[in-house]
Formats: C-alpha cells, structure tokens, sequence
C-alpha cells in the first residue's frame, strides 16, 4: 500500500476519533470542568492539525498527478516537510493528551461507567508506547502491529459501551459525584 494512502485514512482516522472526543465532553465537563476543557482543546487542535496535514497530502497528490512518495516527494508540497513532521507530532501527542484527560476525569468521577473510563485510557497508553518505540529505534512494522489494533479495539469498545450505556439509562448520580 502506498504511504500517501495509509496517510491519508490514518488522518482521517484521527480527525474522526479527535470528533469522537469530544462527546464525551457534555459528560464530564460539571464533574471535572478543567479536564474537560482541556481535554477539548487539545482534542481540536490534534483535529486541526490532522486537517491541515490531509489537506497538505492531498494538494501533493494533485499537484503530481499521482501518489506521492512520502517522504521523498513531500519537498513539492505546500508545506515544508520539517512542517509537516511537527504537524504530526503535534496531532498524535495532543491525541494522546485528549484521550489521557477524559479518561482520568471519567474514573475520578465516575461520569461514565468505569469500563469506559479505563478504555479511554488505552489509547494514550498505547501512543505514548508508540513514540517509546520510534524513539528506541523499534521497526515501523512492529509498531504499527503492537501499537494500533489495541487502540482500534478500544475505541471501537468505548463507542459500543456508551451506545449501550445511553440506550439503558445509565446515568451518574451527582450526589455521589466528589466534585
């Protein structure tokens, strides 16, 4: 497969879980307002730099006329390629940020049910393993091998979970809430 094509559905990929973050915002912004505010900004700005690199790929594919080669071809398009490395960056460890805030203010409050609490937490665990490994110079393979199944699972997890919890009536006490 292409690098531009894996590229390209791995940022979309990220914009669709960065939206996905933030409806878990209406759920623990009263119990944990900072969290979930910070957990908001963070998720838009991994979303706006994952909407800047997919645009920045795509007028690279155009402006070829074909798949780019990435890195090699990356020189040719509207951003720098040190740009683009930041960019990404940027998007995967405010991610991480976002998925590690809701998580800890959804098990400290206990405003969703604490299976979804701890699979939010999955995901940053598993990114920051990610950048472990690249910084330790693992094979991109094997990353991509130990790295993301368990964070699709988990996301996947998290949206069944709170389908099945809203369908049911779960709902959170605020007397019991410490907040």
């Amino acid at each position: 497969m292409p690098d531009v094509v894996s590229v390209t559905a791995g940022h979309l990929g990220l914009i669709a879980v960065a939206i996905g973050l933030l409806s878990i915002y209406p759920r623990v912004r009263t119990a944990a307002p900072r969290s979930a505010r910070a957990g908001v900004v963070v998720s838009v700005l991994s979303g706006v730099c994952s909407i800047v690199l997919l645009v920045a790929v795509l007028h690279l594919t155009v402006s070829m006329g074909r798949l780019p080669a990435i890195p090699e071809d990356t020189a040719r398009g509207i951003l720098r390629p040190i740009v683009g490395v930041v960019l990404l960056l940027v998007s995967l460890f405010t991610i991480l940020l976002g998925f590690f805030l809701f998580g800890v203010a959804s098990v400290r409050t206990d405003s969703v049910s604490a299976p979804v609490g701890y699979l939010l937490l999955v995901p940053s665990i598993m990114w920051t393993m990610l950048f472990v490994m690249h910084a330790t110079g693992v094979n991109g393979t094997l990353i991509g091998v130990l790295v993301y199944p368990p964070i699709a699972a988990s996301v996947l997890s998290i949206g069944y979970r709170l389908r099945v919890e809203t369908s049911s009536g779960y709902v959170t006490s605020l007397i019991d809430s410490p907040a």
